[in-house]
């Protein structure tokens, strides 16, 4: 809340350093781009319409019959439930100009693969965190929640003059936070799912050293790729989707 209230207090106190719409004039190509996106807008098929109703229509039953223990319809179930999501993606997808097509799908491919960053990432507050209350020795300078300042740590340390620019970069990334999930294995065949304060500190550290490589590798650059091949009317829309 304290954020927000100073965030609000800076817009304010910029305010007058803003471009007013009326001086922002859109580039030719802008205006064309513009021209087509609404032109296909109006050619929106009542099909996509119908079969969005008549996949949400399936999958509300056969999701109540697989919660209500029917085992036999739980694949169906999530099969309905994932094609009412991809059948507007899909109608959305299809409306875009041809020349925004494949930035469009190179962007969305990169979401599905950074889902599986972000999910080992924020292992961090919990996974980790368990981890070091159950199972690593706690010192009097060393709790379980003093572990979170090495990923910042780290990052102040080893960020410096790393800049990103191409795509095997989020590849690295992506190799450097499995590392970090193999280190964790070893850990818990070494004796740390036994949930007994006998493993050593160096074990989340190194952990948590490996995921700060990982999170300097993928996240400026994904944060790079999106401003430059987002379309340039949709560009917010696909920062807020990474």
């Amino acid at each position: 809340g304290v954020g927000m209230i100073l965030s609000m207090v800076i817009f304010q106190l910029g305010k007058r350093s803003l471009v007013p719409v009326s001086r922002m004039q859109p580039t030719p190509s802008e205006s064309t781009q513009g021209s087509s996106v609404d032109r296909a807008r109006a050619k929106i098929p009542v099909l996509v319409i119908v079969m969005e109703c008549a996949t949400i229509c399936l999958a509300l039953p056969l999701w109540r019959a697989y919660r209500n223990g029917a085992e036999m319809f739980r694949f169906p179930a999530y099969a309905a439930l994932g094609l009412s999501f991809l059948v507007p993606i899909y109608a959305w997808y299809r409306q875009l100009p041809s020349e925004d097509r494949p930035r469009v799908a190179s962007l969305f491919t990169l979401f599905v693969i950074a889902i599986f960053f972000w999910v080992a990432f924020y292992q961090n507050g919990s996974s980790l965190t368990l981890f070091a209350e159950r199972s690593t020795k706690i010192y009097e300078w060393l709790k379980p929640e003093t572990y979170q300042v090495f990923n910042p740590f780290f990052i102040r340390m080893g960020g410096k003059g790393l800049e990103p620019s191409s795509a095997s970069k989020i590849v690295a990334g992506m190799i450097a936070m499995s590392l970090s999930v193999v280190i964790m294995v070893f850990a818990s065949l070494a004796g740390g799912d036994r949930d007994e304060k006998i493993m050593a500190p160096a074990w989340l550290i190194s952990s948590y050293f490996v995921v700060t490589i990982s999170e300097i590798l993928v996240s400026p650059m994904g944060l790079s790729f999106v401003s430059k091949v987002a379309p340039q009317r949709m560009r917010g829309l696909m920062m807020g989707c990474w």
